[in-house]
């Protein structure tokens, strides 16, 4: 019975993962993207801090309706600038919530990407690979696409 119980915690282990655990960290609520956009609507700028990941989620909700130039799209690149670390776009996987794909990768090139893709330059040694894109389905990654240049 030892035996058993000792395999069946391996087992255990390895189905929840090591770790970092995609799924375990939930998507970036509503009420957080939107209170980035309402801060700036009420000040004219962001007065009040806010995470890289709301900041990355309020600038993709934002278009169409606000463009590129526009200077609410203007200031949240600024920002997201300012409060978001670059990272490792390669440790991004399938079925993570898009606040890790923040906190892993950094914030996605701004203008190539939106409310369903966000869209990340990722070069590969030996490869023609030189772009990532990861594409959500409520908040989470459902689609990573490979960008190759010809």
């Amino acid at each position: 019975m030892g035996r058993l119980a000792v395999i069946a915690g391996l087992l255990a282990a390895v189905a929840a993962g090591c770790g970092h655990h995609s799924g375990s960290v939930p998507p970036v609520t509503g009420k957080e993207w939107n209170s980035v956009v309402s801060d700036w609507a009420m000040h004219g700028k962001l007065a009040q801090p806010h995470s890289c990941a709301a900041t990355v989620v309020a600038r993709s909700r934002v278009v169409p309706a606000y463009h590129e130039g526009m200077p609410l799209v203007r200031d949240l690149d600024l920002y997201e600038r300012q409060v978001c670390k670059p990272g490792n776009v390669w440790a991004v996987k399938v079925g993570m919530s898009d606040r890790e794909v923040v906190t892993l990768a950094g914030a996605p090139v701004p203008w190539m990407s939106g409310p369903h893709c966000w869209f990340y330059r990722a070069r590969q040694p030996g490869t023609s690979i030189d772009g990532l894109g990861f594409c959500f389905s409520a908040g989470r990654v459902s689609a990573i696409r490979t960008a190759v240049h010809g």
